[in-house]
């Protein structure tokens, strides 16, 4: 199955795809390529977020998705989208504030009291740089002193509440 995602233009638009639930497991799932289960909006303004220009727009998900070993985990997305290339320290203290909030520690269960793991999925409405991909992921390997990767090392919660992945579509 190929799925093709393209960048969105208008926020109001995008919005509203994204509020239908199928579309946004779809678009979703595109992305993470993995089977999205479940997908649900959840509040994304948080009050400590300057808001000095309207050149950024934020839509945050909780999605169950199926791993390739078949089990399925709930995970955040944090969507953000912006066209303009200055935007990094935005995108730092809006992840700053979901990893600082209470609602996204794990109230039950064997991970009880870590964060839910996050994916971070930029949209951007310029080029990086020389980069000429228009979808970049970014994800970050546990690995030991000698630089060999630690199996199940990301899975571990410890690890997996501090560090997160990332999506860039330009």
């Amino acid at each position: 199955m190929t799925y093709s995602v393209a960048n969105p233009i208008y926020d109001s638009v995008f919005k509203f795809l994204m509020e239908d639930e199928r579309i946004a497991k779809t678009v979703l799932s595109a992305l993470l390529k993995k089977d999205v289960v479940s997908v649900e909006m959840r509040r994304h303004e948080h009050p400590n977020i300057t808001h000095d220009k309207i050149s950024m727009f934020r839509i945050d998900f909780a999605a169950r998705v199926r791993e390739d070993n078949g089990d399925v985990r709930l995970i955040l997305i944090e969507l953000q989208k912006t066209w303009l290339d200055t935007e990094t320290l935005r995108f730092r203290r809006y992840l700053a504030a979901q990893y600082n909030a209470e609602e996204n520690i794990m109230k039950d269960g064997d991970n009880k009291g870590f964060a839910v793991p996050m994916v971070a999925v930029y949209l951007l409405g310029h080029r990086i740089g020389d980069i000429d991909k228009a979808v970049v992921y970014a994800s970050h390997e546990t690995l030991d002193y000698d630089g060999q990767v630690v199996e199940n090392g990301k899975k571990d919660p410890f690890i997996s509440s501090l560090i997160h992945d990332s999506i860039i579509v330009q």
